[in-house]
């Protein structure tokens, strides 16, 4: 089931956003995410066939990967992971994957704001991947921003 057209006010956004997605995609946001997100999961997951928004889509919609990554990043901190379900063959699973994700991103320490709604990966819109990339993106900020504590803590030379 595909949703109607935006008209108005709503398709000059969708079109905003869109042209928001090309820029970080010129720039190559979309890819540097998905090849660290296979370097976390020491390539235990299949890499990404192309990096076009509608491949990021198709290979993430299910939200196994994602659990899977967000499971990796709660247990180097030693906190509880998410529970997904690795065959997610119907929506409402994949959704429930999706939200598990979200819900271990924020108690990973990304802020509410920055998460994404399940449809917005799910629905497979250009404008709403603008969404799931922006909070990969700030997943990885906060994965830094520990990293960086953890260094300073420590006393050691990050280079």
């Amino acid at each position: 089931m595909t949703r109607a057209r935006k008209a108005g006010d709503a398709a000059h956004l969708e079109r905003k956003l869109e042209q928001k997605y090309d820029e970080i995609e010129t720039n190559g946001t979309p890819k540097a995410i998905l090849d660290w997100m296979y370097q976390v999961l020491d390539g235990k997951v299949d890499k990404i066939p192309g990096y076009s928004w509608e491949e990021i889509q198709l290979y993430l919609k299910s939200g196994v990967i994602l659990c899977k990554l967000i499971n990796r990043l709660l247990q180097s901190e030693g906190k509880k992971t998410v529970d997904f379900n690795a065959k997610a063959k119907s929506t409402f699973i994949a959704m429930g994957n999706i939200q598990g994700f979200n819900d271990g991103a924020k108690d990973y320490g990304v802020p509410v704001t920055e998460l994404f709604q399940s449809a917005d990966l799910y629905e497979g819109r250009k404008a709403q991947m603008l969404n799931v990339i922006n909070c990969l993106n700030k997943l990885g900020f906060v994965v830094s921003y520990w990293i960086i504590l953890f260094y300073n803590f420590c006393n050691l030379k990050m280079y």
